[in-house]
């Protein structure tokens, strides 16, 4: 049995197919890191590895899926206000979009701003669109404009990441990549040494809607963050439709 919303959960799915993707590229990049922090070791200085935070550049295809799995989400929003908006007129209406906007004081009147993007719209159902504003305090539609820019993703490989190895425990999020290592001792002996690395893909996002300073999360956590953000809504809208 069809539904409505069938186009929106599309590109939520596809989205979810990217984000597989994502996380695979980024696996191998994670691999890729250890293999060179690996190399650069020294296996006569076990305790004196050449470790610590590093800055490395990611591939390009992570910034291009990060992109796509920004636009299906979108999309699939935009899906939900077409639809809204013929349940609500009973016809097709134009142009329709859903609206993302920061501050209050520059809308006015969110009616009035979004008199085109939300036409044909009840009111019942603009109220709850507008209750998923970042000026009413919903921080995920924020970070999905935000990261959903083009210079965003586009920047992604140079933007910052946390590279860390140690021949000691990590304690970072990111599920560690450890290899063993002969090395030899100040005392000449030669001992298996395990080499740990951790390795998050960074991007910068506003920490707040009136601020321009960024913050640096973890690409793969935020992203599937929004990806289960844009689910839960699409739920939440279907019972409208019946």
């Amino acid at each position: 049995m069809t539904h409505q919303l069938d186009g929106a959960f599309a590109r939520v799915n596809r989205a979810a197919e990217h984000i597989a993707e994502l996380k695979g590229t980024v696996d191998i990049f994670r691999q890729a890191y250890h293999d060179a922090v690996a190399s650069q070791f020294d296996p006569d200085l076990p305790d004196q590895p050449d470790l610590g935070p590093k800055s490395v550049p990611a591939p390009e295809q992570i910034g291009i899926l990060v992109g796509e799995i920004c636009y299906n989400l979108r999309a699939s929003l935009d899906y939900l206000v077409y639809e809204l908006a013929i349940l609500d007129s009973g016809v097709v209406q134009d142009d329709t979009q859903f609206p993302i906007y920061d501050k209050e004081d520059e809308i006015q009147d969110f009616n009035k701003r979004t008199s085109k993007t939300l036409k044909g719209i009840n009111p019942r159902h603009r109220a709850l669109i507008e209750a998923l504003q970042p000026y009413k305090n919903c921080k995920w539609t924020a970070t999905l404009r935000e990261i959903s820019n083009p210079d965003k993703h586009r920047r992604l490989p140079s933007s910052g990441r946390i590279g860390r190895a140690a021949t000691v425990p990590i304690t970072l999020p990111t599920p560690p990549i450890s290899t063993e290592h002969i090395a030899r001792g100040h005392d000449g002996v030669e001992k298996k040494v395990t080499l740990t690395t951790s390795l998050q893909v960074q991007i910068g996002v506003k920490t707040a809607s009136d601020s321009v300073v960024e913050t640096s999360v973890p690409v793969v956590e935020k992203i599937e963050e929004l990806h289960s953000q844009v689910a839960h809504t699409l739920e939440t809208f279907k019972s409208e439709f019946r």
